[in-house]
């Protein structure tokens, strides 16, 4: 007698799909992508400081979510051949993805079940292409596997996932208003979307979520990194950059209140945000929360090449506290969010912020004490060295401003590098100098100006920056290099810049943080060093 032994279709379904939300699986679908896009770019394309890849400007993942189907459109890498042969659809095979962050081998074939019953999907490449249909009875254990078709290659790489007579909690969790998907779109992928990812949904492109930290205040930045078993984990942790005490001057109540929710930890594994703003004892926090630590904003980051390393769970929607690795890191959250704890209260009753610290007005090569690469906002908080209350005005307001608001952020980075080198030029005694080689190149051109016209001119930022870098001997030796390499960098920003500002070009944050770095050398030096005739 030949006993019957395996797993009921009914149970093993019931049980991959009952424990995962609508948005839990919808996220999946996206790490799937995402995973995509990191495979396709090149093993020496630029990374960021955590050494995780720095650009996904070039990739868009779509979402589009009705009230009979959800849809997820991508152009980040599409099926292989292989992988949609052999690997794709087989539940519990893990992903190889290094660094990646759909790891678990249940995400895609998992999602479409929880999501829905019909499905459709259609994937792209230069050298294949091919599209399926099938339904959820098709995705049970049986082995004749699905039919596909393989259609003629088309150019542009794309794929899509249709997902139709959506299950009731889906159905029930996506009708309606769907700002609450939208404010988990932008908490989850936030890191990504700051890199330049963009992602929308329904016709709304998201805009990322990263509260940054402060730069200076009351309350100082701590952070520290460690490796280990193959994992970096890299923390920051100090105060929110909107937060303010009540005896700075720049104190609304209003705005402290607001931030409320934005307290806490956020952690995250290659870069997908899994805990956000947690005031969880067990996850940072030596005793339960407390209004001292108001204010407190950490950031953890966990890497990794090898995702099964990371301490989340499957559905990347918490950490797994009792992880080796988190319980090797946890102490030391616990001394951060304690230190803060400590100081704030402290500064609190002192009644006074600390002071900021001046500025040197001695030529050096460099005066920060920070990498820019660092600071979240715009532009770290800089102490102009001579007065222009309009100079002075810009750079605090891009000392608060965000890099998530690219655009803003790019119109703001260029009022302040025309400010700063058009003031620098006039209060040196040298704008006479930068007239004079407009009106001798007019002359050559034999354009010449007449003299009203000549009397009337005022130099663009355009015209100061050609002068700057014609004439060397504007910047003393010691600085010389840096400020002209930063303004040639600058100089070719502005056509860009130009082209956010007048003509709504896309510009996103991965972009703008790299103009903002390439200028700050110049702007440093310009602030810095009084103009002197």
């Amino acid at each position: 007698m030949k006993i019957k032994q395996g797993i009921d279709e009914a149970f093993l379904l019931d049980t991959l799909t009952r424990d995962i939300s609508p948005n839990e699986a919808l996220f999946d679908l996206i790490d799937n992508a995402i995973d995509a896009a990191r495979n396709s770019i090149p093993r020496n394309a630029k990374k960021d400081s955590r050494g995780l890849p720095k650009d996904y400007s070039k990739f868009r993942i779509t979402v589009r979510i009705a009230e009979d189907f959800v849809a997820v459109s991508d152009n980040c890498d599409g099926f292989h051949r292989e992988t949609l042969r052999d690997d794709a659809f087989i539940l519990g095979k893990r992903s190889t993805h290094k660094q990646g962050v759909g790891h678990f081998g249940l995400g895609m074939k998992r999602a479409l079940l929880a999501l829905g019953t019909k499905y459709a999907l259609s994937t792209n490449r230069r050298d294949f292409s091919a599209s399926v249909r099938f339904n959820a009875s098709d995705l049970s254990m049986r082995e004749d596997g699905l039919n596909a078709t393989v259609r003629e290659n088309r150019p542009a790489t794309r794929t899509t996932f249709v997902i139709t007579d959506l299950q009731p909690s889906a159905a029930h969790h996506f009708s309606g208003d769907l700002s609450e998907v939208a404010v988990e779109l932008s908490r989850r992928y936030g890191h990504f979307i700051r890199k330049g990812l963009k992602l929308g949904l329904n016709g709304v492109v998201i805009t990322g979520f990263v509260p940054s930290l402060r730069s200076r205040g009351p309350v100082g930045a701590k952070k520290w990194h460690t490796k280990i078993n193959g994992v970096d984990v890299f923390v920051r942790s100090g105060m929110h950059a909107k937060y303010r005490h009540t005896q700075e001057p720049d104190y609304d109540r209003v705005t402290n209140s607001s931030l409320t929710d934005e307290f806490g930890w956020y952690i995250v594994c290659n870069d997908r945000i899994i805990e956000v703003a947690s005031k969880e004892k067990d996850l940072g926090f030596s005793t339960y929360w407390h209004p001292e630590y108001n204010g407190f904003l950490g950031w953890v980051h966990f890497v990794s090449d090898d995702p099964a390393k990371l301490p989340w769970d499957t559905k990347k929607s918490e950490i797994d506290a009792n992880s080796d690795i988190f319980i090797s890191v946890r102490n030391k959250l616990e001394n951060f969010s304690d230190d803060f704890r400590t100081e704030n209260r402290q500064s609190r009753k002192s009644g006074k912020a600390k002071p900021k610290k001046k500025q040197t007005k001695k030529i050096v090569k460099k005066a920060t004490t920070f990498h820019i690469n660092d600071i979240d906002e715009l532009l770290p908080a800089i102490e102009l060295s001579w007065n222009d209350k309009k100079l002075a005005s810009l750079l605090k307001e891009a000392s608060e401003l965000s890099l998530e608001y690219s655009f803003s952020g790019a119109a703001l980075l260029r009022m302040i590098g025309e400010r700063a080198i058009d003031q620098h030029i006039r209060r040196s005694g040298r704008l006479m100098d930068v007239k004079q080689m407009i009106f001798d190149q007019q002359e050559a051109a034999e354009r010449p100006y007449t003299d009203e016209q000549k009397e009337n001119f005022e130099p663009t930022v355009r015209n100061a920056v050609d002068w700057l870098k014609k004439n060397k001997t504007y910047f003393p030796q010691e600085n010389r290099s840096d400020c002209h390499q930063s303004l040639s960098k600058f100089s070719n920003a502005l056509k860009t810049i130009n082209g956010v500002v007048h003509q709504a070009n896309i510009i996103g944050r991965a972009e703008l943080s790299t103009m903002r770095n390439e200028f700050f050398p110049l702007l440093e030096y310009l602030t810095a060093n009084k103009p002197t005739k």
